[in-house]
């Protein structure tokens, strides 16, 4: 037998409440008090409204990019077979059955995940914004069989425009895991670069290339 939906139709004015207008009215809620500034179009229906979390457990995907500068993901070097993509463009894509894979074979040792934050189009004298923590999903987590083959990060060096800031230790875990980091305020007008060097690694049981699923950043001054 079905669950029956629990509402029944309100008149009040010429305004009519039903299951539609509800379910957008209680999404709008939930995005004013998350701080998201994107207001989705109303729904249709109940299927309409997508609450399932992403792989880092968000509900509401937004948060701190609502109001974060655009940025882009590089890598000093890629893991290639011809077969699959392994770029860093996958570090930043929300999902845990990609992955950005070295190149150099080892452990990895020294190579740098590379994020850029543009602030060029921020005017100066614009509110602090910048980055305070961070969501990684360590390894290649798309199944269990191969996380385990694949090294995994055990620590990585933090750089913040080619300085470096601190050393962060990672759980070996396919589950997202937050890493607080140092503060890192961006300036209006500017280009930005924080830097992740492997340091350690979780040898993997079958290859020698160390493998990272995603990052998902928050941070501070995201007005709402």
């Amino acid at each position: 037998m079905r669950a029956r939906f629990p509402y029944r139709i309100l008149r009040q004015g010429p305004v009519i409440w039903n299951r539609a207008t509800l379910l957008s009215s209680i999404l709008l809620v939930l995005l004013s008090v998350t701080g998201c500034t994107t207001t989705p179009p109303p729904a249709k229906n109940a299927q309409a409204i997508d609450l399932e979390p992403d792989d880092h457990g968000r509900y509401m995907k937004c948060g701190w990019y609502c109001g974060a500068p655009p940025m882009s993901v590089s890598a000093t070097s890629t893991f290639h077979d011809g077969i699959y993509s392994y770029s860093a463009e996958n570090l930043h894509d929300c999902r845990k059955d990609t992955a950005w894979v070295e190149g150099i074979g080892g452990d990895g040792h020294g190579e740098r995940i590379i994020f850029t934050f543009d602030m060029t189009e921020r005017t100066p004298g614009s509110h602090e914004i910048g980055v305070g923590s961070v969501s990684i999903i360590n390894g290649f987590a798309r199944s269990k069989k191969q996380w385990e083959a694949n090294s995994r990060v055990k620590t990585f060096k933090i750089y913040f425009d080619g300085e470096y800031l601190d050393t962060v230790e990672l759980e070996d875990t396919r589950e997202p895991q937050r890493v607080q980091l140092p503060k890192m305020a961006f300036i209006p007008g500017k280009k930005h670069e924080i830097a992740f060097e492997i340091d350690t690694i979780y040898p993997g049981t079958n290859f020698y290339y160390t493998a990272v699923s995603d990052f998902l950043f928050d941070g501070f001054g995201v007005r709402h």
